[in-house]
């Protein structure tokens, strides 16, 4: 998944999150969850880089 098509997806995500706690619908509420849903596994396909390592100041 390209950083574009991530970005996309988070924003759709946001938008059914807002709407949700606009409505309290329940369609709006599945609607945001599979949003949630999808950006977690993207966030798992995705590489993870290795925490640097702080340098020592001593």
């Amino acid at each position: 998944m390209s950083e574009q098509d991530f970005s996309e997806l988070v924003r759709k995500m946001r938008e059914a999150q807002k709407s949700f706690f606009k409505s309290k619908s329940h369609h709006d509420l599945r609607c945001a969850r599979d949003y949630e849903r999808r950006v977690d596994e993207a966030l798992q396909c995705m590489p993870q880089e290795p925490a640097q390592k702080q340098a020592r100041l001593i």
